[in-house]
């Protein structure tokens, strides 16, 4: 073991701490950038919900609207009151609200999931981001190890 000498030593263990170095700097950067893709998905799953929802949420507006004008028009015609003039009018500008107030539950739900879509888009972002900073410091760290070993011999 006549090879084995304090500066063979000393770059041995310089290699060994340079790699695991590199290979803890890679691994850390490689789990940010795996929870932010988990991040991703999840997002994208509670706008898919959230998208359902608010198409449910309308569509059940809409039925409650129609069914109240509907009772409106029974009972306008169960008490003689004719379809001309006031009531008409009536009637239509209570439909009007009714429409109004679908597209005001519809537009709240494009909001929320260009919000959504957002966030996906950050998530995206901080992944490319983690990944690049894994080679970034692993590249770092083997240039550190590289002139550690080279000032020694």
């Amino acid at each position: 073991m006549a090879w084995l000498t304090a500066p063979v030593v000393y770059a041995l263990v310089t290699v060994a701490s340079t790699a695991v170095s590199a290979y803890s700097a890679w691994s850390s950067h490689q789990s940010e950038k795996e929870a932010a893709k988990k991040q991703e998905k999840y997002l994208r799953l509670q706008a898919e919900q959230a998208h359902v929802a608010n198409e449910q949420k309308a569509l059940d507006y809409k039925r409650r609207a129609a069914a109240a004008l509907g009772m409106e028009r029974s009972r306008r015609g169960a008490s003689g009151i004719g379809e001309e003039g006031s009531p008409l009018l009536t009637y239509f500008e209570n439909a009007r609200v009714f429409d109004e107030d679908v597209a005001r539950i519809k537009q709240g739900a494009e909001i929320e999931e260009r919000g959504y879509m957002q966030k996906i888009g950050l998530q995206q972002s901080y992944a490319k981001a983690q990944q690049q900073a894994a080679w970034l410091d692993t590249g770092q760290t083997l240039l550190t190890g590289a002139t550690k070993l080279l000032k020694k011999v």
